[in-house]
């Protein structure tokens, strides 16, 4: 089984994953917005594409995030029971 990684998962601390998330949402909305508008998009149409495609790139660079605090509520339960 090969171990997916996030392309976020270099940086060191979660702050900084999520910054790096948000920003790269943001940017990425912004550019899919102001491409729809230059090629004649209506802007609602475009605005709706450019969120769509940026929760999906979102979803992508996010995966695994949450793995290490899963792994430590499955800790803390074993260390519980």
């Amino acid at each position: 089984m090969t171990e997916r990684r996030s392309p976020i998962a270099s940086l060191p601390s979660l702050k900084l994953k999520l910054s790096a998330l948000i920003w790269a949402a943001v940017g990425f909305t912004v550019l899919i917005f102001w491409a729809g508008t230059k090629i004649g998009w209506w802007p609602s149409v475009s605005g709706i594409v450019a969120a769509t495609l940026a929760l999906g790139a979102t979803r992508w660079l996010a995966r695994g995030l949450t793995q290490p605090l899963r792994e430590m509520a499955a800790a803390a339960d074993a260390l519980a029971a």
